[in-house]
């Protein structure tokens, strides 16, 4: 009984060990064909495209428009103004 259940054991720990090799090299792989796309300069459009998009400020933009009515909501709630609560 003890000797099943350590042979079952370690065949999952095994299992497990040969999927997580498996994984690293798939991710080596695809790292090293990353790494030719940049090389020949096919990636070099996309890189310029994501650069450009971190420098800009649109998003922050929209988070300002999104949260204003929600920031004037919870104002409304704790704020003893009636005025503000009829807005």
């Amino acid at each position: 009984m003890w000797f099943s259940a350590i042979k079952l054991a370690v065949q999952a720990g095994s299992h497990i060990y040969k999927q997580r090799q498996k994984t690293k090299m798939l991710m080596a792989d695809a790292e090293s064909r990353h790494a030719e796309k940049l090389a020949n300069g096919e990636l070099e459009y996309k890189k310029e495209i994501i650069a450009s998009n971190d420098k800009g400020w649109k998003d922050e933009f929209v988070l300002i428009l999104v949260s204003l009515p929600i920031l004037l909501l919870v104002w409304s709630v704790f704020s003893s103004d009636p005025n503000i609560k009829t807005k």
